[in-house]
């Protein structure tokens, strides 16, 4: 549930920059000098971008926390006798949130994410 409210945020914050960039473009063709000056919307852009950097942030919180349990066991007895295979869980476990993600996310943004 919470990935895919972080992956919508993250497409809609990518949307918003483009969309904020795009008509500040367009309005500076088409407004006289002494009014394009005023247009703000490279920080309304830049705070979308913060945005999205935020829930790429809390994405990777999530997958850490989720991830918790079978890192503690790093190290242990239990490691060292090859029982559990804590680095095959790990592996699997980024990789599902990867592909989870990649749904949801523009190729650019899954790589942010996931590196």
């Amino acid at each position: 549930m919470y990935i895919s409210m972080f992956v919508c945020m993250r497409t809609f914050t990518h949307r918003c920059v483009e969309c904020c960039l795009q008509l500040q473009d367009e309005l500076t063709d088409k407004l006289p000098a002494s009014l394009s000056e005023n247009i703000e919307l490279q920080e309304v852009a830049d705070g979308f971008t913060d945005l999205s950097k935020m829930a790429a942030e809390l994405l990777g919180k999530i997958v850490m926390e989720d991830l918790k349990g079978v890192v503690l066991r790093l190290f242990t007895s239990e490691w060292y006798s090859g029982d559990y295979l804590v680095a095959d869980c790990v592996c699997n476990t980024i990789w599902d949130y990867g592909e989870e993600l990649r749904i949801g996310l523009f190729d650019s943004s899954h790589r942010k994410v996931c590196v």
